[in-house]
């Protein structure tokens, strides 16, 4: 058997052929996966292997010179588990403020952006794209979007000249919290 592969990333493609000699005209390929037959033709592909599994292919002769006309081979697939990327950090910010994203799940990372770094600084609003490798090779990708708010249009009405001994009341208006310099946390002061 001639095997594209026999160490894959789960979900990949490998491709076996029979190698043969002495097969005569119409010789009979019968493969099979862990002992269920799943092709008759000299070549077979298949992408959804598991760890272990084992793949015969056993050829008919249809030569009438061979004496023991059937040949049987087989080969043993290594799958290699597919790395589960995630990416943490604070996906809401306000305007003019940054967050970091830190991917996890592997041995190295590449971000959409160019990083190639577990962790990335970011401001602007979008989904963030990452590709996860594992130790063997393997990747899988993930995304988290930002969402960036833009700030309230803060704004303060009142009497703002007043004479010695007077007060005035000062209202904020534009969010839903306040807190003034003065240590006032309500929309008002006097």
């Amino acid at each position: 058997i001639k095997a594209s592969a026999t160490e894959v990333c789960e979900g990949e493609m490998i491709q076996l052929d029979a190698l043969v000699s002495n097969e005569g005209e119409h010789p009979m390929y019968t493969w099979s996966l862990n002992g269920e037959i799943v092709s008759d033709q000299p070549s077979w592909s298949f992408n959804q292997f598991e760890d272990g599994d084992q793949v015969i292919c056993r050829l008919e002769s249809s030569a009438n010179c061979v004496q023991n006309n059937q040949k049987t081979a087989s080969v043993f697939i290594q799958v290699d588990p597919l790395p589960v990327p995630e990416i943490s950090g604070t996906l809401e910010i306000c305007a003019g403020e940054t967050t970091t994203l830190t991917a996890e799940g592997g041995n190295t990372y590449q971000w959409d952006s160019g990083h190639n770094t577990a962790a990335i600084t970011v401001g602007q609003a979008g989904n963030y794209a990452v590709t996860v490798t594992s130790e063997k090779g393997c990747s899988s990708s993930t995304a988290a979007s930002l969402t960036v708010n833009e700030l309230p249009p803060a704004t303060i009405s009142g009497t703002l000249e007043i004479c010695a001994g007077e007060t005035t009341t000062l209202v904020a208006e534009g969010g839903n919290t306040y807190r003034w310099d003065s240590g006032h946390n309500t929309a008002a002061i006097t």
